[in-house]
């Protein structure tokens, strides 16, 4: 009988490095398109969904990079694997996830909750709150919700969270 190989931890398999602009560009639509799963089937043809969803990427690119100019883009990987993109902004007092999102093949592995540990241990360290917005529809809700956020505003479509620090206001 063989011995099974154990599993690394998950802080061995998951990092993260910056998006490479060209490298990335296939990664990200398919990233984008598995997220918007509301629109598929929308049109009957689906390159008119596809279309829909490129231009979609596209203002959504345009809007974090105009609203957060210092925003930082990474590719998380799992095994080296692309799995999934965060976006964050550290300019401000408060540290902002501005997007964190993964392929569905990837979720429910623990590699969002080690992510978002991450940049909660950050902010921890450096005292400083952590802020996001989701959609109220979102699956993730219950994973900021057990990590501490609280939802601080209510906006029509999406909550604004805040995660604050241990000793923080």
């Amino acid at each position: 009988m063989s011995e099974a190989i154990p599993t690394p931890p998950i802080s061995e398999r998951v990092s993260s490095r910056p998006v490479i602009e060209r490298q990335d560009d296939a990664f990200l639509e398919e990233l984008y398109f598995s997220a918007r799963e509301d629109l598929h089937g929308i049109f009957v043809d689906p390159e008119e969904t596809r279309g829909l969803l490129l231009m979609q990427q596209k203002a959504q690119a345009i809007g974090y990079r105009e609203e957060f100019p210092d925003a930082t883009y990474e590719v998380i990987l799992f095994d080296g694997e692309r799995a999934g993109r965060i976006v964050t902004d550290r300019s401000q007092a408060s540290v902002a996830i501005i997007d964190i999102a993964l392929l569905p093949s990837f979720r429910n592995r623990g590699i969002g909750s080690f992510v978002l540990d991450s940049v909660l241990e950050e902010c921890q360290q450096g005292k400083r709150p952590c802020k996001l917005s989701v959609f109220k529809a979102n699956r993730a809700m219950g994973l900021y919700l057990r990590k501490g956020f609280s939802a601080v505003e209510d906006l029509e479509t999406h909550f604004v969270m805040k995660w604050v620090p241990a000793g923080g206001s």
